[in-house]
């Protein structure tokens, strides 16, 4: 999930507290606990389908299910950033969260 839009310099730009930086960390925590299982899966899809386009005539059905596992799981991973951004989003104070939106 990198580290996100408060990680690192972030953080200390926006001011945040001891009690929101905490907040942070663990959604942060928790969504990349969720991501990492799906990330696996995401691979071996990776994997197949490109053992699948190797072949001289690779089969169109195969390649079409594989595809589709693909974006599901891809789709998995974007809504997980995008209920952590909502959740962090939520623990910083309005002033923060403009800070955020220009820029620090």
């Amino acid at each position: 999930m990198g580290h996100g839009m408060m990680g690192g310099y972030g953080a200390y730009a926006l001011g945040l507290s001891a009690d929101q930086r905490g907040k942070i960390a663990g959604i942060w925590n928790s969504s990349t606990t969720k991501a990492w299982p799906i990330m696996g899966q995401l691979r071996e899809q990776y994997f197949h389908f490109t053992r699948l386009m190797a072949e001289t005539n690779p089969d169109r059905a195969a390649v079409n299910k594989i595809y589709a596992r693909i974006s599901e799981l891809q789709r998995q991973l974007l809504d997980l950033r995008l209920d952590a951004r909502q959740q962090m989003m939520e623990v910083l104070t309005p002033e923060q969260r403009k800070q955020l939106e220009q820029g620090f």
